[in-house]
């Protein structure tokens, strides 16, 4: 605020217009203090297009998100690099590129070693279990998850702790281990509860187990409640997204032929309208599972729709 100019401020009028407002003091700036470890200009520059770079990918606006982040690689090296880089494998894990996030992860992990960072440390191997994951190596992806879960319990970080418990459970629903993949998302819930925080990540990861376990109402039921959730928030078109594939699974899954179109459709639109190819072509294809299931006809017209989604999979590399 700014004496006799109330309007003056733009944070005090996104704040009476009900968003959130917050603010990052950064060494040097301004009458901010100076001290022996200050990271200069430059790292709070990159820290900020990274913070840029995220919320343009959870909005749906890749090809900015990227550009954020390909800017931000450029100014900063060590630990301050590395944390971009950890920021950056989460985008390209949320985007369905993950060979391109466990190369980045990896680097961030080696940079934040050698600056002896445990706290970014731990945040680069969760999201690289993500990325293991992704890949199908639910084994790599444990060891992370498991790592990250006792440096952020040391660390005080309870929302990422329940993070990396939440990620576990996902981990040993892709090894096949559903009873203790229940008992991990059980333990993340409890540790996240009271927090009034919003993991999608965890409604995805246990409605998955649950589909992998054959408990088809219980993951429509969860995918319903996140979506919901996730609709009286803003800023959230990639979630909205990843959520309405998954309420799609769900019910065809159970059966429900029309309920799965439905989400599909709006999984397929939004995805098409952020650029994430290859998401928007698994949302066709269960389209096309969904017609089949409520009896519709297999002519050619389909058969050629498959063909051609299929090969632009295989061209994207799709994995």
């Amino acid at each position: 605020m700014v004496d006799g100019n109330t309007d003056y401020s733009a944070m005090e009028h996104f704040a009476r217009l009900g968003y959130d407002v917050w603010t990052m003091d950064h060494e040097g700036y301004g009458f901010s203090d100076r001290t022996d470890s200050n990271s200069g200009i430059m790292v709070g520059v990159a820290d900020l297009l990274s913070t840029l770079g995220i919320t343009h990918a959870l909005a749906g606006e890749v090809t900015a998100g990227i550009a954020c982040f390909t800017e931000a690689t450029s100014l900063v090296r060590g630990a301050a690099a590395g944390r971009v880089l950890t920021r950056y494998g989460y985008v390209l894990v949320l985007i369905g590129r993950p060979s391109e996030a466990l190369a980045a992860l990896n680097r961030a992990v080696q940079l934040l070693q050698r600056a002896d960072d445990r706290l970014w440390e731990a945040r680069a191997r969760n999201n690289r279990g993500r990325a293991c994951l992704a890949l199908g190596d639910a084994q790599q992806a444990g060891v992370d998850f498991l790592w990250a879960e006792e440096w952020f319990r040391l660390q005080g970080q309870q929302v990422e702790q329940a993070s990396a418990q939440l990620s576990l459970g996902s981990a040993a629903g892709a090894a096949g281990q559903i009873p203790r993949a229940l008992a991990h998302f059980h333990r993340g819930n409890a540790t996240l509860a009271g927090s009034g925080m919003f993991l999608p990540e965890a409604a995805m990861a246990e409605c998955w187990t649950l589909l992998a376990a054959g408990l088809f109402t219980d993951a429509q039921r969860t995918a319903s409640a996140a979506l919901a959730t996730a609709a009286g928030l803003r800023g959230q078109g990639a979630v909205m997204a990843d959520l309405s594939l998954f309420a799609a699974r769900a019910a065809l899954s159970a059966g429900e032929a029309a309920k799965a179109t439905t989400h599909a459709r709006h999984a397929q639109r939004l995805f098409a309208a952020q650029g994430r190819t290859v998401f928007s072509d698994v949302a066709r294809v269960l389209q096309i599972e969904a017609r089949l299931l409520a009896g519709g006809p297999a002519g050619p017209s389909l058969l050629r729709a498959t063909v051609a989604i299929a090969d632009r999979l295989e061209g994207l590399g799709a994995e």
